[in-house]
């Protein structure tokens, strides 16, 4: 069950602006959990920018869970690895976590702009910024979230610029390879 189940493509957060980080991450999310696709290809870049290729996500899941703003304890959903991701509009240096000068555990917990469960292997933490100021303990404390058991990963910086390519080469791909739309499911077919 996902904790975005009651969203759909169409309805945004009535209560801030309708370009607000809050809206463009829950339609994010709604694309991923309605293109397998999208998402397949979303998690495989991450792994291969976290160098953590060798991750099963694809045959060893017993469940995906999606959620937008949630700082609840999720250790009930916590998976072996944990990658923060901060999505930016221009690409910036990461600073790793060691690098950071955060202690091995932040002290308190903070609202994740959007979490992916693949349990049992990968959780993904998402914050997006709509500049390129990013506040290190903001984007590491989201590991919180999911106890201490966890493996943190440093964080992995995806750009605007490379999600919409990733679209786009996805939607070049299934034109030339499946000009019936019949085998295109949900929202690939009218990214």
């Amino acid at each position: 069950m996902s904790d975005i189940d009651h969203l759909n493509i169409f309805n945004f957060y009535s209560k801030v602006d309708p370009r607000h980080e809050n809206n463009l991450t829950r339609a994010f999310l709604v694309m991923l959990k309605n293109s397998p696709s999208l998402f397949n290809h979303f998690v495989e870049r991450i792994k291969k920018k976290a160098g953590i290729s060798e991750i099963d996500t694809s045959s060893d899941v017993s469940e995906i869970l999606f959620m937008t703003q949630t700082g609840r304890d999720l250790t009930e959903h916590a998976c072996n690895v944990v990658v923060p991701i901060i999505i930016t509009e221009r690409e910036i240096p990461v600073v790793s976590y060691m690098e950071s000068g955060l202690p091995d555990r932040i002290s308190g917990k903070n609202i994740a702009d959007g979490v992916i469960c693949i349990k049992p292997n990968i959780a993904l933490t998402i914050e997006i910024k709509p500049h390129d100021h990013v506040v290190w303990s903001q984007v590491y404390g989201h590991v919180n979230i999911f106890g201490d058991e966890v493996e943190r990963m440093n964080a992995v910086n995806l750009t605007w610029y490379e999600i919409v390519k990733l679209m786009n080469d996805l939607k070049l791909f299934q034109s030339k390879f499946f000009e019936n739309r019949y085998f295109t499911a949900g929202l690939e077919a009218r990214i």
